[in-house]
């Protein structure tokens, strides 16, 4: 999947599910982990 050819909700919810870094911004943009353990 290019990231740069989607174009609906559905796309960008599997593109945030597979392409997760170590964090990720939550709420009021604050730094949460994702895929990292604390």
């Amino acid at each position: 999947m290019d990231p740069a050819l989607n174009n609906d909700v559905y796309g960008g919810q599997q593109l945030d599910a597979t392409m997760e870094g170590l964090v990720r911004l939550g709420n009021n943009s604050k730094i949460q982990p994702g895929i990292a353990k604390s």
